[in-house]
């Protein structure tokens, strides 16, 4: 069964869409079947950000990655021609995980959609970005055999917008077991020494994310604002910016001036398991999610989370985070002193996230992905 899949999330992001691509294939790695042969697409223009991780991914799920360096638009000119990704990969399934969509042919497609907050709210992108994603997406998921979500809240939504059938959709969540004992995480000492090196003392908030409307990052400044006028916590934002975030920019100046947040925009993943855990408690604020992998990340390094009900977090967090309305900057606040002020709560979140932490795996997530690939090769083959 030779199936391909898009790898390029891997090679040029650090997104929770690298993470799930990278988890997913070393995850069918792992399972050992004796009738998948992976076969991964990675063709563009850029330069990998981390090629030794990458070449360590594709290893681990004992797949070939096909890797040429070729305009991404050349490539959607040559699709029309005939010089499609499944031909080029000779595959008999092609598996779209991100919205960047690669030109396929003759075989049958299964597509991760990860939410649809492009449809849910115009204002978390800009305008050109939806003109152009909206009808790509659209008709991916038309063609596609099956379509794969994350959560029953972006099942819910495909149904919504785009009309998808419930049984032409599998619900297979993350995970977070990664952080768990990752092998090249870094110790204790280094992540102190980061810390001190950008001027980060106990108590402190950690929030990961990129900086986007979505990610609600000008509320939580402007409710940190207060919440730290009567306490000693400092901020600490993990993220790269993104777009529409010129108002971000402008209120964090005077906080990172005054030393009470720091933002830390292009962190090697390898802190972010001991950040957590020196952490007092995490902060999510999304507005909406088709996931919100940080979210679970946090419950597995056993960080207290502050969250809101924007989208899937509710469903992801199981009751195992406090949640609190991200439109509302005082809901926010009170949510994140509610947390600070109540070691007794942070105990209790900590162990209730862990556990619910626990209920998801890469490998049983991996395997339901495998199902699905065999079942459509299956019916395309007149199974």
């Amino acid at each position: 069964m030779r199936i391909g899949v898009d790898f390029r999330p891997v090679l040029f992001s650090r997104t929770g869409i690298a993470r799930y691509v990278a988890e997913l294939v070393k995850g069918l790695g792992a399972l050992g079947a004796l009738d998948l042969d992976l076969r991964l697409h990675g063709d563009a223009w850029s330069r990998e950000l981390d090629p030794v991780r990458a070449a360590r991914i594709v290893r681990l799920g004992r797949a070939k990655l096909y890797r040429r360096r070729i305009p991404g638009r050349l490539q959607r000119l040559l699709g029309p021609l005939g010089r499609t990704v499944d031909r080029r990969l000779d595959v008999e399934l092609f598996h779209h995980t991100d919205l960047a969509i690669p030109p396929v042919g003759g075989v049958p497609t299964v597509v991760t959609l990860h939410d649809l907050a492009f449809e849910i709210d115009p204002s978390f992108h800009e305008p050109a970005f939806r003109r152009d994603v909206a009808p790509r997406v659209r008709a991916v998921v038309d063609r596609a055999s099956r379509v794969i979500t994350p959560s029953a809240e972006t099942a819910r939504r495909l149904g919504e917008f785009y009309g998808v059938e419930r049984d032409r959709i599998a619900v297979v969540p993350h995970a977070a077991d990664h952080m768990l004992a990752p092998e090249d995480a870094a110790d204790e000492e280094e992540v102190r020494r980061l810390l001190a090196a950008v001027g980060v003392r106990a108590p402190f908030v950690l929030s990961v994310g990129t900086i986007e409307p979505r990610k609600n990052h000008l509320r939580l400044l402007r409710a940190f604002e207060r919440f730290a006028a009567r306490r000693p916590h400092g901020l600490v934002l993990v993220g790269r910016w993104g777009w529409l975030c010129e108002d971000v920019r402008a209120a964090l100046a005077p906080l990172v001036a005054a030393g009470r947040v720091v933002h830390l925009e292009a962190l090697d993943d390898r802190f972010l398991p001991g950040l957590y855990d020196a952490a007092e408690l995490s902060v999510y604020p999304s507005l909406y999610e088709g996931f919100g992998l940080p979210v679970l990340e946090a419950m597995a390094r056993g960080c207290p989370v502050v969250t809101t009900e924007g989208g899937a977090l509710a469903e992801v967090a199981g009751g195992a985070a406090v949640a609190c309305d991200g439109r509302s900057e005082e809901a926010l606040e009170a949510a994140l002193a509610c947390v600070a002020d109540d070691p007794s709560l942070r105990r209790s979140l900590a162990a209730k996230g862990r556990a619910r932490a626990a209920e998801f795996s890469w490998r049983r997530s991996a395997a339901a992905h495998l199902d699905v690939y065999r079942e459509v090769v299956r019916r395309s083959a007149g199974g």
